[in-house]
């Protein structure tokens, strides 16, 4: 009892002094930027004219203007001088870039350490480590305006691909790919469905038939979620000639059923320790990897054809 109660003690102390901590910063700003909106002080800015024409034209403005504490990671206009006009020219296209370079929370350079992941109003998430904001560096840092912190920043970030979107994606290209999107079946989502009554004998939830139903892929169920967003997973991909190449060498393993069953079972053995938790590069890729049923996958580095991030 005593243990919980220095902790939560701890816990209100480190709470008072980031606050003390926030309010220092307030006050030593200039009492006129303190009266000023994200969108105020960035549309005064010369260096963010793009910026701002391109957030008013997709009517994130209102939210710039807004109390919430937001931080931005605004790109100068020579950063957005290269920016497509597939995406320029798209509404759609144009408020998810610019997305992901607002987050609806305040973060200062203080708070960028090495496991720092920023969530993003696109739903993304990027590394915001000491000056840099993903591959951008941070040119001036810290600006505290009414409503949030703006950080002006060298490079535009384009939104990255989850691994899942990137199999969805690539599935007419690579033979793997295009199996594991295939893995689906229909399902309920609890989380979806309407609660019809709980069993008096299990004191489980029972859910209306016919409600949250939605398509289920079992590879994100059985192996990992590559979708979650929220975890870093590092995925390994074949290429077509040595994906068939594994499932011929898995094949005489599974002769004992019929024709399709044997199929579909060969090619379940040759994805399914084919995405593992963690985030490994090719300078930090360990010898053997372990995949979730335990296999240890042998890591080649010369066999390496390329590598997405």
């Amino acid at each position: 009892m005593k243990r919980f109660s220095f902790l939560v003690a701890s816990f209100t102390f480190l709470v008072t002094m980031e606050a003390c901590k926030k309010w220092e910063d307030h006050i030593a700003l200039p009492e006129q930027q303190l009266s000023e909106t994200l969108m105020e002080h960035i549309k005064k800015d010369p260096q963010l004219s793009s910026f701002a024409n391109y957030v008013e034209q997709t009517g994130l403005d209102s939210l710039l203007k807004s109390s919430k504490n937001i931080t931005v990671f605004a790109p100068g206009n020579d950063a957005l001088a290269s920016l497509p006009g597939s995406v320029t020219s798209n509404p759609a296209q144009l408020k998810a870039f610019l997305q992901n370079h607002i987050s609806t929370n305040a973060y200062f350079t203080r708070d960028a350490v090495d496991s720092l992941r920023v969530p993003l109003l696109n739903g993304k998430k990027v590394f915001f480590i000491a000056k840099k904001f993903d591959e951008a560096n941070i040119t001036e840092s810290d600006i505290y305006v009414s409503n949030g912190v703006l950080h002006k920043i060298d490079k535009a970030i384009t939104p990255l691909q989850s691994i899942w979107e990137y199999i969805l994606d690539s599935r007419s290209s690579f033979t793997q790919n295009n199996y594991i999107s295939t893995l689906n079946y229909i399902g309920q989502d609890p989380n979806l469905a309407e609660l019809d009554s709980i069993n008096p004998a299990t004191g489980e939830p029972v859910y209306k038939p016919g409600t949250g139903i939605v398509t289920i892929n079992t590879f994100k169920t059985k192996v990992l979620d590559v979708a979650n967003e929220d975890s870093l997973f590092t995925y390994i991909l074949l290429t077509n000639d040595a994906f068939n190449a594994e499932k011929t060498r898995l094949r005489p393993y599974f002769n004992g059923a019929n024709i399709d069953t044997a199929n579909a079972n060969t090619s379940w053995a040759a994805v399914k320790d084919f995405a593992v938790r963690g985030l490994y590069t090719e300078a930090n890729l360990p010898a053997v990897l372990e995949s979730k049923f335990g296999v240890k996958i042998a890591m080649n580095r010369s066999s390496i054809v390329s590598v997405k991030s």
